[in-house]
């Protein structure tokens, strides 16, 4: 899991995401998800993730960037409370290969 305000910098990190992204959370917190973690191709598709946040809680799937520079998609439950960006991850959530989208949730 992963908390940071919508423009994306890293507050928290939980310690399960060495495990499963394959980041400590220290290299996480503070750095840009967008920049740091996203595939290139996929940093113009966050427009899309920020106006489906706005229409509720997500379902996401997305390719992050591991420290030996491969690229995995994940599954995130997202959700938005109180202007913070909350990401749960799991390790069942690893996805690589479906692509890049957006399923509206119920809040």
């Amino acid at each position: 899991m992963a908390i940071g305000p919508r423009e994306g910098s890293v507050l928290w990190a939980s310690p399960s995401c060495a495990e499963i992204l394959g980041w400590p959370p220290e290299a996480l917190v503070g750095s840009n998800t967008w920049s740091f973690l996203f595939h290139p191709e996929d940093v113009a598709a966050g427009g899309r993730l920020a106006a489906a946040m706005s229409e509720g809680d997500i379902i996401a799937w997305v390719r992050f960037r591991t420290p030996d520079e491969t690229r995995r998609w994940y599954r995130a439950d997202v959700i938005e409370r109180n202007g913070l960006v909350i990401a749960a991850f799991r390790r069942e959530n690893d996805v690589t290969l479906q692509h890049f989208h957006t399923i509206p949730r119920n809040r």
